[in-house]
């Protein structure tokens, strides 16, 4: 078993398992329960009924969105600080979920933007919010105030690729890159630049493929492996997430590294590279 996979190995867990590991006496020393949203605009859920022991985590704390980054990083040193403040230290084990149909949408972004800072012990819940209720586990409107801790984040820039890797990689194709949208948004054609709308030579792997539907829940290993080989993916050379912000990439980068593979994201992804291509495009125009 190679190293990746080692770690991986731990990194999606079931409702029961979760349910088993709340009962621990040493959950709290141990263990931050996230309920991850990339605002406040999920609070007055968490309010209404969360998992026991759960924070209310916004993952976009500290960001400022614009058009051409809807959904940035977070700061480092402000983020830091969030964490410190929301009781979590570098010792925690994270586990995270969200409330999307699929339970796999915001907590792998959570599970990436942690990653990026140093932090490697962490799972996500298999089918989410919704899958521990389906499950028949109790919800809890109690909130739970922890001791604050210091969080010191050891940047894994690794993980990261920028518009000028993007731009370098379409002259040189060494990494493979995958889009995690929507098929009708891949294909269609990009009125400003008149070009298809998406990065060239990338392959679409859909967000919603990663999922069984039977189930509710991420497809078992072998299914993303054979998902991401009928797309004539080869995980074993070097590839880049992509997506419209960064986000649904996430998920494709968590579903590699299941199967014993780190693949990097494109921060910025199509939202920054249809921007600055269009703005790129349009200064030629003028110069000429």
């Amino acid at each position: 078993m190679n190293k990746i996979l080692e770690k991986s190995a731990k990194s999606l867990i079931s409702p029961v398992l979760l349910r088993s590991k709340l009962s621990q006496s040493n959950f709290v020393d141990k263990y931050r329960l996230l309920d991850v949203s990339l605002s406040t605009d999920d609070l007055a859920d968490y309010k209404k009924g969360h998992i026991e022991k759960a924070i209310y985590f916004d993952v976009g704390y500290g960001t400022v969105q614009t058009e051409r980054y809807p959904k940035p990083f977070p700061p480092k040193e402000i983020f830091e600080k969030y964490l410190g403040e929301q009781g979590i230290s570098n010792k925690h084990h994270l586990i995270f979920y969200d409330r999307s149909p699929y339970g796999f949408l915001l907590a792998p972004r959570a599970w990436w933007v942690m990653r990026v800072l140093g932090h490697e012990d962490m799972s996500i819940l298999n089918g989410g919010f919704n899958a521990w209720v389906k499950s028949g586990f109790g919800l809890t409107d109690q909130i739970d105030r922890y001791q604050k801790e210091e969080y010191q984040a050891e940047e894994n820039l690794s993980l990261v690729r920028t518009y000028e890797d993007i731009i370098e990689n379409i002259k040189t194709k060494k990494y493979q890159v995958i889009d995690a949208r929507p098929k009708s948004h891949f294909n269609s054609i990009n009125p400003v630049l008149g070009l298809p709308n998406h990065v060239p030579n990338s392959i679409n792997v859909q967000h919603n493929e990663i999922f069984d539907r039977s189930t509710h829940s991420l497809k078992t290993q072998q299914d993303l492996k054979k998902l991401f080989e009928d797309k004539g993916l080869n995980l074993s050379q070097p590839v880049i997430a992509s997506c419209k912000s960064s986000v649904a990439a996430s998920s494709l980068a968590f579903c590699a590294y299941l199967l014993g593979y780190e693949i990097p994201v494109y921060k910025g992804s199509w939202a920054e590279y249809s921007d600055r291509k269009a703005e790129e495009d349009v200064i030629k125009i003028v110069k000429h």
